[in-house]
């Protein structure tokens, strides 16, 4: 039975480099060898995504961590609830 995904970078690292060495195979050639490379594209695009993703993520983080000296626009943009203000430009509480 094979085990569930390895949600961790190594277990990525892994995955990549375990890739690598099917494609490097020198046996592997024809409609066999352009199956790995399909394949091969398919988990670098996927792994891209996945840091593309962990690179916003902490970018965010950044973002909340700096947000108390932020304009109330930017508090909204990070998905926090935006205050309501009076004409006067003041917080309702």
């Amino acid at each position: 039975m094979a085990e569930g995904p390895n949600t961790t970078l190594g277990g990525m690292h892994d995955i990549l480099f375990r890739q690598l060495e099917r494609i490097a195979n020198q046996d592997l050639t024809g409609e066999v060898l352009e199956e790995e490379m399909r394949r091969s594209d398919a988990i670098c695009d996927l792994t891209k995504t996945i840091i593309d993703n962990g690179r916003l993520a902490i970018q965010v983080a950044k973002l909340r961590q700096d947000a108390a000296s932020m304009a109330p626009e930017v508090d909204y943009l990070l998905d926090a609830p935006q205050p309501k203000r009076l004409g006067n430009g003041k917080k309702v509480v």
